[in-house]
């Protein structure tokens, strides 16, 4: 698939910006690893993002639904570790959905460090929405005391450069986001419909491996409510 050369912003012209921004932001957002892990050329070696394999129980999944006429916005994929998906098997197996229950359920994969997510994007989708999507759902984060304030608003000031080759075109149906959790280090990788990466970045800190579990699976975000009851539809299905 063509896409246009004004999507992928040359790592000199990124530096560039991100230098700006950061000079923008304070002493606190330019001490942050990502605007030097940013600057690195991607690493296209995807074995360092493949998902765990932990069996059924492992994965958990959600369509995003936005707008009064229910459109297709994106879907999320979550996978876990081997270990922390056992203890979900016990937790869902037999038993049906209940708000105590996915309480349980959340509080076991936000304590997850060796966690993937996949995010594939169902239709067109500006920058703008994308930034305020993510910043809404860590928000609840936020509400949810998983996250401090401080914290929020580097990352959440940050995302428009981070994704700055999005702001003339957009994400385009079938590009993805892929994110892999390893301890506190966080991989992140846009790849579009074409196989093309235009983003690839590491970054350091719980805060970074907090901002995505917790935008996932504090209460009221978009995400939670899907994803833990696709467990509970996965239960029924193997029995």
């Amino acid at each position: 698939m063509w896409r246009s050369p004004r999507r992928a912003l040359p790592f000199a012209r990124a530096a560039v910006l991100m230098a700006l921004f950061g000079g923008m932001l304070g002493g606190r957002a330019l001490a942050q690893p990502v605007r030097e892990s940013a600057l690195r050329p991607p690493n296209r070696d995807f074995r360092e993002i493949s998902p765990p394999d932990g069996g059924p129980f492992s994965e958990m999944g959600t369509l995003l639904e936005k707008t009064l006429f229910k459109v297709d916005v994106l879907t999320l994929q979550v996978r876990v570790s081997e270990g922390t998906a056992a203890k979900l098997a016990r937790l869902v197996q037999g038993r049906k959905y209940s708000d105590e229950l996915a309480d349980s359920v959340a509080a076991l994969v936000l304590r997850e460090r060796a966690a993937w997510a996949r995010i594939e994007f169902q239709r067109n989708v500006s920058l703008k929405q994308l930034v305020d999507g993510i910043r809404d759902n860590m928000k609840k984060a936020v509400e949810a005391g998983l996250l401090v304030e401080e914290d929020f608003a580097t990352i959440t000031a940050a995302m428009p450069v981070w994704f700055a080759f999005l702001e003339v075109e957009g994400a385009s149906r079938g590009d993805e986001i892929l994110y892999r959790i390893r301890g506190d280090s966080l991989r992140t990788v846009y790849r579009t419909v074409g196989q093309e990466v235009l983003l690839d970045q590491v970054d350091v800190g719980p805060e970074r491996r907090m901002a995505v579990l917790g935008s996932y699976f504090a209460p009221g975000s978009d995400f939670r409510k899907g994803l833990i009851r696709s467990l509970f539809q996965r239960d029924r299905e193997s029995s």
